[in-house]
């Protein structure tokens, strides 16, 4: 009798302790201070003006710079693009590069890479930069290329096709 009272009260604390788990993140409607409206996972916050999870390094960063109209996003060789934008990572790997993008209607860029940081962590990255008008936006998504189950690295397709950025 003890067993089967001992085995009951074992397997009621595996299903509590399922049910206490980490809740799976949802897709939530975000606006940057810069203006750039997207979905992003739930579990990642504003901390400033980055969007982070401060649990599994997972993070967003927005920027605006002066778009080049000498030199539109359609017109940078991968080579031009890796050379100029990246050439300070470590065990860089191109994994997709696409300069004939349109998002939100707007000539885009999207690179996906991995590289390794200074204390030998390896990152996953995608690079968009949008050009509108004179301005160009550059939406920076990356996690731990070990954590390929978290919520950015499962939900990214989405959160790259959510993006929508000011008009010029």
């Amino acid at each position: 009798m003890k067993k089967l009272l001992l085995s009951i009260l074992a397997f009621s604390m595996m299903i509590s302790m399922t049910a206490c788990g980490a809740a799976e993140a949802t897709l939530v409607d975000v606006t940057t201070t810069d203006g750039v409206v997207l979905k992003l996972p739930s579990d990642i916050t504003a901390q400033g003006a980055t969007y982070t999870n401060s649990e599994t390094g997972d993070n967003l960063v927005v920027a605006v710079d002066v778009a080049d109209p000498a030199a539109p996003l359609s017109k940078w060789a991968q080579a031009d693009f890796v050379s100029s934008q990246l050439s300070d990572r470590t065990d860089l790997k191109v994994i997709s590069y696409d300069n004939n993008k349109q998002i939100n209607g707007k000539p885009a860029l999207v690179c996906n890479f991995t590289f390794t940081t200074a204390k030998g962590n390896p990152v996953t990255d995608t690079l968009v930069m949008i050009d509108v008008g004179t301005k160009e936006y550059i939406i920076n998504f990356a996690y731990n290329s070990k954590n390929s189950d978290g919520s950015l690295a499962k939900n990214l397709d989405a959160c790259v096709a959510s993006i929508t950025v000011p008009a010029a």
